[in-house]
């Protein structure tokens, strides 16, 4: 959702931008905003997936006795 607000402004800043209402710093900071959200969203998702193997990893459900057998079947 942040990332869609950010868009949505840094697409309008770029706009008055090239009609001249707004300065090159403006549109750069909505730019580093946007981006800021994103990589935050990134960071996010992969500590998501940090914490998933770590409960995985202590409920011993990390490597599934039948995804071993299947493996050695093959």
């Amino acid at each position: 959702m942040k990332i869609a607000i950010s868009e949505a402004i840094a697409w309008d800043e770029k706009k008055n931008y090239s009609l001249g209402k707004a300065g090159l710093n403006d549109l750069i900071d909505e730019v580093n905003r946007l981006e800021e959200h994103r990589f935050n969203r990134i960071s996010r998702e992969i500590e998501k997936q940090k914490l998933i193997v770590e409960w995985k990893r202590l409920t011993d459900t990390l490597v599934r006795k039948k995804d071993i057998l299947k493996d050695a079947q093959d």
